[in-house]
């Protein structure tokens, strides 16, 4: 019997499982959901808690849940952890999606014709309510080379090869996890894709790659596994392999004349059955299966580099020159090689007709893509391109890999960061100056300073408007008043962790890219519109104009935030802009209150600054509010260069020195440095 439930009702269940301390507000915010949402969510949850062994409680202040039927659920407990990783960040949560499937899976497992007017009834829809959903069927199995063929009176049947088909089940029931999403049609399937008999399998697979000394992730091993038991499944069913015919000649070559893919192959196949024998093409299927997850990069590498040198090159000029035009810089290094790597990767999937297909789609992003707007609007360009290239969508599977490598190569990016001028001196004893210098000069962080330069006492004093020219900081033996020019080095001397923190908190991380006019707060109403209206809101930034299209494409909805950002390396200055909207709006499946507005140079000095201040504004909500109370530059600073210390004791926040003179008896966060000196050491 059908259950008509979207993905992401699934995961509300999980998420509910894997989260003891829940409360209702997080719940909602998480899932982005209105309360009149929340109140069908409970009911809806309610529903499904017999399947998992356990029930829901939805208290005003807590959810929370017990178990009901302990046996029932152990077997569904680690399937849901799975599960929800899997697709936690999955965008795609249309009941469509599964009900589409649903109808996907009947068309491919039936042993004839499929009635989608039975299907239908099955269903308790109508042919009519079902438009939706038998169209997505077709899209997502038309991604798989699988077209359905209608026959008058009798209905559809799937035209594919073997190999294809086998592909898509694989997808369908990755989806569709057996240990989450209720399996009452095939029990054989449910049967085997849960616990205890996936395990075994999956341990006899894991044990087969070991054996082998082959380096999978577990994804990998899981994707193997579940093709693995499609294949045996539908060897039972007397299914003829077939396939291949959109697989590049070189590749089928290059596998079949491999001894270690073989070998492997025919190691997982015997480990698994029992010795059953399997012919060569079944065989050989698996070990294309292994060609594709290659462990080998030097031998994999060289191989694309020799069957398709051209496109090897094409592909990495393209992805270098788009990182190179739009943010001003390109991977070196260790980065560099696994760039190729990754890329080399995409063009086997292209060569063997494994681009088009829905599976990388519908798996969950990582993290750094879906939590990270600007790593996610470089993947939605990344992706556009490989559309353009390869004349299709490019799937997730494969663009997602790279734009996480270009992800974890910006957060190791230098930035710059003016160092600071200090000078030292003294008023009682004229060798201590040179001394602490001496001392600073072989424990400050370099990172911090441009110069140390002792001075004199009396010249400084007597002339402290000069002084701030020359210097940032001067350290002396005493303090003088409150001003914040000034440090005492008497409480430093034993522990210079504490000033190489004090000076990173000084540093400017924005310069004059984010001045205080160019930070602002300010509520603004959206309508269904939005794509116009936040287009003639950007006619003030420092860019240069865009079309709605344009706007759209830059757009994207992070933790319940409009983000739109606004890339040109030419600008004079930056533009931040945020602040809550008037009105929920919805966009796409998206519910989102907040906007944030970024516009200016975004480029290789700045790019790492920029990535993490997005990133901290969106997803901190206690940044989020102190930037909208003081909305500055030295409130940007002071979180960032919290974020980026690493060995600050204190948790107050350090007040740049440019601040004006404080006042008799206020507080002076100078003072408070030193006297967090005496108390902390690291």
């Amino acid at each position: 019997m059908f259950q008509d439930y979207s993905i992401d009702d699934y995961k509300k269940a999980c998420y509910i499982i894997l989260r003891p301390d829940l409360t209702p507000e997080y719940f909602i915010r998480h899932f982005g959901m209105s309360r009149y949402e929340y109140s069908i969510c409970q009911q809806r949850l309610k529903e499904l808690q017999k399947f998992y062994g356990i029930e829901y409680h939805f208290e005003e202040n807590r959810i929370h849940w017990t178990v009901t039927d302990e046996k029932q659920f152990q077997q569904h407990y680690k399937g849901m952890w799975s599960f929800y990783n899997r697709h936690r960040r999955n965008l795609t949560n249309r009941s469509e999606l599964v009900r589409g499937l649903y109808i996907a899976r009947k068309i491919l497992l039936a042993n004839d014709h499929t009635d989608l007017d039975a299907v239908s009834e099955t269903m308790v829809f109508s042919r009519s309510n079902l438009r939706n959903a038998i169209k997505l069927c077709r899209t997502f199995l038309q991604s798989y080379n699988i077209r359905l063929e209608n026959a008058p009176h009798y209905g559809v049947y799937p035209m594919g090869n073997e190999w294809n088909i086998r592909r898509c089940l694989m997808a369908i029931y990755s989806l569709l996890d057996v240990n989450v999403i209720p399996e009452e049609d095939y029990p054989e399937i449910a049967e085997g894709l849960s616990n205890p008999h996936y395990p075994v399998l999956r341990g006899k697979v894991y044990e087969a790659l070991l054996h082998n000394s082959c380096n999978y992730s577990q994804a990998q091993v899981r994707r193997l596994t579940y093709y693995i038991f499609f294949q045996h499944l539908r060897i039972r069913q007397g299914r003829i392999f077939s396939g291949f015919e959109n697989i590049h000649p070189a590749i089928i070559g290059y596998v079949r004349n491999s001894e270690r893919l073989m070998k492997i192959s025919a190691d997982i196949t015997r480990s698994c059955f029992g010795g059953e024998a399997f012919s060569e093409q079944e065989i050989l299927s698996v070990a294309m299966m292994l060609f594709e997850m290659y462990d080998e990069p030097e031998e994999f590498c060289a191989f694309v580099e020799a069957t398709f040198p051209e496109e090897a090159n094409d592909l990495y000029r393209m992805v270098d020159g788009y990182l190179l035009r739009s943010y001003g810089f390109s991977i070196t290094g260790l980065y560099s090689s696994i760039l190729r790597t990754t890329l080399y990767r995409l063009i086997i999937h292209h060569q063997m007709g494994l681009l088009s297909e829905h599976a990388g789609h519908s798996e969950s992003r990582a993290q750094m893509i879906s939590d990270y707007p600007l790593v996610m609007l470089l993947y939605q360009n990344i992706q556009q391109l490989l559309a353009e290239r390869y004349g299709n969508e490019a799937a997730g599977i494969c663009c997602a890999p790279l734009c996480e490598l270009i992800a974890f190569y910006i957060q190791g990016m230098d930035y710059a960061a003016p160092r600071l001028r200090i000078g030292i001196t003294a008023r009682s004893d004229i060798y201590a100056p040179e001394m602490i210098r001496n001392l600073l000069l072989a424990k400050l962080n370099p990172r911090y300073y441009s110069s140390v330069e002792c001075c004199t006492y009396v010249d400084m004093l007597e002339n402290i408007p000069e002084a701030r020219k020359k210097y940032d900081l001067i350290l002396c033996d005493e303090r003088l008043s409150n001003d914040p020019l000034f440090l005492s080095y008497a409480e430093i001397r034993n522990d210079l962790n504490n000033i190489n923190a004090y000076l990173q908190m000084l540093r400017d991380l924005f310069g004059n890219d984010l001045k205080k006019e160019d930070i602002r707060t300010q509520e603004l109403k959206l309508s269904d519109g939005w794509a116009e209206e936040l287009l003639a809101e950007s006619r003030a930034f420092p860019v240069a104009a865009f079309t709605v299209e344009e706007i759209q494409k830059k757009t994207i909805c992070v933790n319940d935030c409009l983000v739109l950002l606004l890339t040109q390396q030419t600008a004079p200055h930056s533009l931040l802009q945020f602040g809550k909207l008037k009105s929920r709006l919805r966009v796409g499946d998206k519910r989102v209150s907040r906007y944030l507005l970024l516009s200016g140079r975004v480029n290789a000095q700045n790019i790492r600054i920029i990535n993490l201040l997005l990133y901290e504004l969106i997803q901190d909500p206690l940044f989020w509010a102190t930037l909208t109370s003081c909305p500055c530059p030295e409130t940007l600073n002071n979180q960032i260069n919290r974020l980026l210390k690493r060995c600050c004791p204190f948790e107050k926040t350090i007040t740049p020195h440019r601040i004006p003179a404080l006042s008799e008896g206020a507080w002076d966060p100078v003072w408070c440095f030193l006297c967090t000196l005496s108390k902390t050491s690291i």
